[in-house]
């Protein structure tokens, strides 16, 4: 009977281990500024060769219980490994220094590698805590993008807005819009249909509307076509509920439903504007459709986001013509090289960006990787591949440097997610 009590009592402390770390986990994705700033060890800011201040990096020592966790978890993490990637642009930044090349050595900034870790760890501590299980690691995202959403409320309480957009606490707006548009993607195409599927879904959609993220937006859609083409047919020949069963069909039914809310609203909208009416937290709804129109009227190209886009993805691919091997992994040299062709921040690419920060070997190999992901997963049909879609267009014509651990942390747990789900689809198969 003794015996019986103290496993009962093991059992239970690990499970209020497991419930604090993954609290503790959502607590680093939600970072506050302020809080990372006062309990920050390690500090970077803007030399003064940048005139424009565009990046501030705090390492907090809130931090370390984490990389402490992953590092005596790792064994038993079973997604990706991206910690080679970190040791070969260590020794990437180790050659340039030897070689007398610009490196992190000389100017001491170490803080892409400190973005990279923490990300990594998040992930690994994410996927250990929830013992590798594709149910556990999406019910923890589940509850983030609750709580991500909730902040975006919250800022929108206090007027906290980037220029009229909302974003989360730690993800900043593009972060926010592409960590919630992937999500509806794994929401469509992985999950059933129920009451927490449309509460899910519609705190998310909600969430991406606030962030204003078009660009995320429009390709989100692209990737559900596929699920809206397939289906459609289906439930024209009647054929759905005996191939597939109910579940898709009111996905369906529930996308077109949120399809009329979404012209309904943006009428409305269009309506308030024409009375003089202004009302802060519709700001980023009324910049979509803003897009939309300029869509249907040919005039995208004269939009100033995506004149900039472009200037920022033109100054890069000059900058990667003088420098084929890229620079070194410094984003404030890379800010430096970028103001020399006239553009004040980095380019609007994350794989470019990524050439020119970790070198074209290891940036390509990244992506190369994803679309083995992808290629793997569509072999058995795996709609997690639908995800793995948006994130490698994502990659390519949107983006930029990864500046905030969380959105880093999310692109890893998806990979992660992906390879669980393809270990799982070989050993059944």
């Amino acid at each position: 009977m003794g015996e019986l009590n103290r496993t009962i009592m093991k059992s239970q402390n690990t499970l209020s281990i497991n419930v604090l770390m993954k609290g503790y986990c959502l607590l680093s994705l939600l970072s506050v500024v302020s809080i990372t700033k006062a309990t920050a060890i390690y500090t970077t800011v803007t030399p003064d060769t940048n005139w424009y201040n565009y990046l501030t990096y705090s390492f907090s020592i809130l931090t370390i219980p984490i990389l402490l966790f992953a590092f005596l978890k790792r064994r038993k993490y079973k997604g990706i490994h991206f910690g080679y990637v970190i040791v070969y642009l260590l020794c990437r930044e180790l050659i340039r220094w030897i070689c007398g090349y610009s490196s992190i050595f000389d100017s001491n900034y170490f803080e892409m590698f400190l973005i990279l870790t923490q990300s990594f760890a998040l992930c690994i501590t994410v996927c250990v805590l929830c013992k590798n299980q594709v149910a556990k690691i999406e019910k923890f995202l589940d509850y983030y993008v609750i709580f991500a959403v909730a902040s975006q409320l919250f800022r929108a309480v206090l007027g906290f807005t980037t220029e009229g957009r909302l974003g989360a606490l730690g993800l900043g707006v593009g972060g926010t819009g592409f960590f919630l548009a992937s999500y509806i993607l794994l929401l469509v195409y992985t999950r059933t249909f129920d009451r927490r599927f449309t509460f899910l879904f519609f705190t998310a959609f909600v969430g991406l509307l606030l962030s204003g993220q078009r660009t995320n937006i429009f390709i989100m859609i692209m990737c559900l076509l596929p699920f809206v083409s397939n289906n459609f047919k289906k439930i024209m020949k009647n054929r759905l509920e005996l191939q597939v069963g109910k579940s898709d069909k009111y996905k369906i039914n529930f996308l077109v439903l949120m399809l009329y809310i979404s012209v309904f609203v943006v009428l409305i909208i269009v309506a308030l504007d024409g009375f003089g009416i202004q009302i802060g937290f519709i700001e980023p709804i009324k910049r979509l459709s803003e897009s939309v129109t300029q869509i249907f009227i040919g005039s995208v190209n004269s939009d100033s986001s995506i004149l900039g886009r472009q200037a920022s993805i033109e100054a890069g691919m000059k900058i990667l013509e003088e420098n084929m091997m890229g620079l070194s992994n410094d984003y404030y040299d890379l800010q430096y090289w970028m103001l020399q062709y006239g553009f004040p921040t980095y380019p609007h690419s994350t794989l470019l960006a990524s050439i020119l920060l970790w070198g074209p070997f290891c940036a390509l190999f990244c992506t190369w990787y994803m679309c083995l992901l992808f290629y793997q997963l569509h072999k058995y049909k795996s709609q997690m591949r639908y995800v793995l879609m948006f994130l490698i267009i994502v990659s390519i014509i949107w983006g930029g440097p990864i500046l905030v651990e969380p959105q880093f942390a999310v692109i890893l747990i998806y990979l992660s997610i992906a390879k669980i789900k393809l270990i799982t689809l070989r050993n059944c198969c």
